[in-house]
């Protein structure tokens, strides 16, 4: 099975670039600010916020793969959730919540899942559960197609990967 890789929306990567930039021009100018006033120490604080929101602007801007599709599973790349491995993945839906659409990933046991993750991403997924129906969801922000054509890529590779099961039994 070959990889398939998504990355996030422009529109997201242009959001979290934005409410960065902004902190750079006004930590930037409160830092110069105090600097002038021989203020060194808090002229100090706000270069290092300033430094932060440059780094993470750099970061976004880098367009970095947000999801990965492969012969292991799928993988979320940006967020607690990370490998879900084929053998969990029942099938995915799309749902509207909270004003945006997610693609839900339906899990055969997800006790058995849960259970592959760290305590806290546990908690935090487990509260996607009474939102969406189950505790695997991926934003829309995550995907810079449309989402109908990523879930049928999504259930392609489901297909091939229980393709490749079956060929391992017999």
């Amino acid at each position: 099975m070959q990889t398939i890789t998504f990355h996030k929306s422009k529109k997201q990567r242009i959001k979290n670039v934005v409410i960065p930039l902004l902190m750079i021009l006004v930590y930037g100018f409160i830092g110069y600010r105090r600097l002038m006033q021989d203020d060194i120490g808090d002229a100090l604080f706000y270069f290092v916020i300033w430094l932060l929101a440059l780094l993470y602007i750099i970061n976004v801007l880098v367009n970095k793969v947000s999801v990965t599709i492969d012969e292991k599973g799928l993988k979320n790349n940006t967020n607690f959730m990370g490998l879900i491995e084929w053998k969990y993945i029942s099938h995915f839906e799309l749902k509207k919540a909270m004003g945006r659409t997610f693609i839900v990933i339906h899990l055969n046991d997800v006790d058995a899942f849960l259970m592959t993750k760290r305590k806290v991403s546990r908690t935090l997924m487990k509260s996607n559960i009474k939102k969406l129906g189950s505790p695997a969801v991926i934003s829309e922000f995550e995907f810079d197609k449309d989402l109908d054509l990523v879930v049928e890529e999504l259930n392609g590779a489901k297909a091939a990967f229980l393709n490749q099961e079956s060929f391992k039994v017999n």
